[in-house]
């Protein structure tokens, strides 16, 4: 299993296993109350549910509850809910696997996938747009809508609070699919616009289908058609998505780090395609969860796969462990 000293900030570690450790985990608590610093999870693709074959959702979620005082809130790239986004498998594909995050009052924060909405024909899309365990509502215009941003943490800067990140959840479903989506008119133009008028030092996008992807289905082209100038335009220096089930830490593209991370569920074993340029470290072999920290220099991340372990590959290389954890500064 991962150890705390793990997620520690580096500084922690000279005193880790000391006389004073005691003393010092004493004070994180305090120390993580500081709203410069905001912790967060990932999942995605994973609304399989307990009684699946497989186990993966339940097995990710039981590592989410052992490691829950690392992070404060999770956000979900989508696919929550297989097969179709039933509102009548909330319970047993949401509400039971998260059952310990939920009784805590960690608040989840979604995003839709293609199976959300568009298996069953978008006829699911408004009861799941205000399911309330997913918190799909604006913090500006407090709408509940199929995207919308909150803000988390505070720094000051030039004098002035300014919030340390805005996390905008986007549709990509009717962009991957505009001809059975639909019509997309509002979207962008609210998308131009938060992009705008947000002071916050990160401003991280999230949703389900990827820009860039090893094992590319055709939709990524599309994807970056629609956002990625958008994304270039206004300083996004991290974006996260699901829809392959799989971790992929792709190499940066005009400066944006793209991390997928589609497998807190369902997992496609050998999914990356090997030798990709696009692909700096995968993990396809074990299903997996992020915790991610960010203060006003710095975003950083850990993959946890299935076992406790930050465990990647790299280079088509699966021999060769690599430490699953990544950095990207401000400008």
């Amino acid at each position: 299993m991962v150890s705390m000293k793990s997620y520690l900030p580096r500084w922690f570690s000279i005193f880790y296993g000391s006389a004073i450790t005691l003393l010092i985990l004493c004070t994180l608590t305090g120390l993580y109350a500081d709203d410069a610093i905001v912790r967060f999870a990932v999942i995605g693709d994973m609304g399989i549910g307990c009684d699946a074959k497989d186990g993966n959702q339940c097995k990710i979620a039981d590592l989410m509850c052992e490691y829950q005082d690392q992070f404060d809130f999770v956000i979900t790239v989508g696919d929550n809910i297989y097969p179709d986004g039933d509102p009548k498998l909330f319970p047993p594909n949401f509400e039971e696997p998260y059952r310990c995050l939920l009784e805590l009052g960690m608040p989840f924060y979604a995003s839709l996938g293609n199976h959300d909405t568009e298996s069953s024909r978008w006829r699911y899309e408004e009861a799941n747009v205000n399911y309330p365990n997913y918190h799909m509502i604006d913090d500006r215009d407090e709408v509940h809508r199929r995207f919308y941003s909150f803000r988390k943490g505070s720094v000051t800067r030039n004098s002035q609070t300014v919030p340390l990140i805005e996390f905008l959840a986007l549709d990509s479903n009717r962009v991957a699919y505009p001809d059975r989506a639909p019509e997309e008119t509002d979207q962008l133009p609210w998308l131009t616009q938060r992009f705008q008028v947000s002071d916050a030092v990160w401003k991280i996008p999230y949703f389900h289908h990827p820009l860039y992807v090893s094992n590319s289905d055709g939709t990524d082209r599309i994807m970056r058609e629609t956002f990625e100038q958008i994304f270039i335009d206004n300083g996004v220096r991290l974006v996260f998505t699901g829809h392959k089930h799989q971790f992929e830490e792709i190499r940066p593209q005009s400066g944006i780090r793209y991390i997928i991370s589609g497998a807190a569920g369902r997992l496609n074993r050998g999914g990356v395609r090997r030798g990709s340029p696009l692909v700096e470290r995968y993990n396809d072999s074990n299903p997996h969860f992020l915790i991610v920290e960010a203060t006003e220099s710095a975003l950083t991340w850990v993959m946890i796969d299935g076992n406790g372990e930050p465990i990647c590959f790299a280079d088509g290389d699966d021999d060769t462990p690599l430490d699953c954890r990544g950095r990207v500064s401000v400008q």
